[in-house]
């Protein structure tokens, strides 16, 4: 079975390196869905598979949304 693989964007892989996230598969699991292993290829600016990429931009665009400035929810 041959996956595609994309390349988070850059604004996504900032986010991640700013947030106070332990980096242990348990840290990044629970606040990322994503295992140790890909979060080194993220940091790196490698490819991951591409459901991973799109679950996690979701999940990143929600995150942000929520916290943006002026946001009076």
């Amino acid at each position: 079975m041959s996956g595609s693989l994309r390349l988070l964007p850059e604004e996504i892989v900032s986010e991640m390196r700013r947030l106070s996230v332990p980096k242990t598969d348990e840290g990044l699991q629970q606040v990322f869905g994503i295992s140790y292993n890909t979060w080194r290829r993220i940091d790196r600016c490698q490819p991951i598979r591409s459901s991973v990429a799109e679950r996690l931009i979701r999940r990143m665009d929600t995150s942000l949304s929520c916290t943006a400035p002026g946001d009076r929810r």
